[in-house]
């Protein structure tokens, strides 16, 4: 329930979900995101919430910070390894049993309606079921609570069209957003569409490719690393030595400049990664 002195933040946050949901429900296009997360911060007051279960701040130009239910079955069945904000250790795409994860994570948002991280896992659970217009509205949702993992996901529906209409330059926008705050799957697919330029309206760009790559490594990539240890071949070669030149410059790497990723190349990008978790 939203107390006298949240009635602001609450009427805005309420209007943005009834919208998603309404845009759902009819078979349109979701609300402008960005509109609605402006609304959100148009509240310039910190302010407390407090209940049986958790607790959030609400900052004008911040996110809203709940403290975030106990360990849930949904956690176990559908957190993703790359969430920062995950509960446990998370389980990769493909590997999980999207049936069992949409259950418990259902279950999950009925006893914490609300929670961005449910939301957000629910929402992978479906698109991992290709329901993919349920994924986006979960996602959406998840967004307006600032949830990073969720602006990644969004994105790439975005990007690629599916459960919403195709909008590269929404896409970039969400993926940009996400990877300014530290997401490495955002900042790998940044750099993938920077790489092969066949997004519309994206222009190759092999140097802000290779910067998006190496920042995915730095922001402890362990997918993008995998990517390059196995597939390294299926990168354009210069791109390639682009990446090789900046982990040199970053003082990551002393060998020569190739566009190979030789064993000394692969294991400066493991030291990178690594370097995530120390900071």
């Amino acid at each position: 329930m939203c107390v006298s002195s949240l009635r602001l933040a609450c009427l805005a946050v309420l209007a943005a979900a009834t919208a998603v949901n309404t845009a759902s429900a009819e078979g349109r296009p979701a609300f402008d995101i960005a509109a609605a997360m402006a609304m959100r911060n148009s509240v310039a007051a910190a302010v407390q919430l407090e209940g049986p279960t958790r607790t959030a701040r609400l900052a004008g130009a911040g996110r809203v910070d709940v403290d975030q239910p106990a360990k849930h079955d949904c956690d176990r069945d559908a957190a993703a390894p790359a969430d920062r904000e995950r509960v446990g250790e998370g389980i990769a795409t493909g590997k999980f049993d999207a049936r069992r994860a949409i259950r418990s994570c259902e279950a999950a948002l009925k006893a914490y309606p609300g929670t961005a991280r449910f939301e957000y896992q629910l929402g992978r659970a479906y698109e991992e079921s290709r329901r993919f217009q349920e994924a986006a509205r979960l996602y959406t949702a998840a967004v307006l609570k600032d949830y990073v993992a969720a602006t990644t996901a969004l994105g790439i529906l975005h990007a690629e069209g599916q459960g919403v209409p195709r909008n590269t330059a929404e896409g970039l926008r969400l993926l940009e957003q996400a990877g300014a705050r530290g997401s490495a799957p955002a900042l790998h697919n940044l750099g993938s569409m920077y790489a092969d330029g066949r997004a519309r309206g994206v222009v190759r760009d092999p140097v802000k490719a290779s910067e998006m790559y190496v920042d995915a490594l730095a922001a402890g990539g362990t997918s993008t690393l995998k990517q390059f240890r196995t597939n390294a071949a299926s990168y354009p070669a210069d791109v390639r030595r682009l990446i090789v030149e900046k982990l040199i410059a970053g003082g990551h790497y002393k060998g020569p400049i190739s566009s190979t990723f030789s064993p000394d190349v692969v294991r400066a990008m493991e030291r990178l990664v690594a370097s995530a978790s120390q900071r």
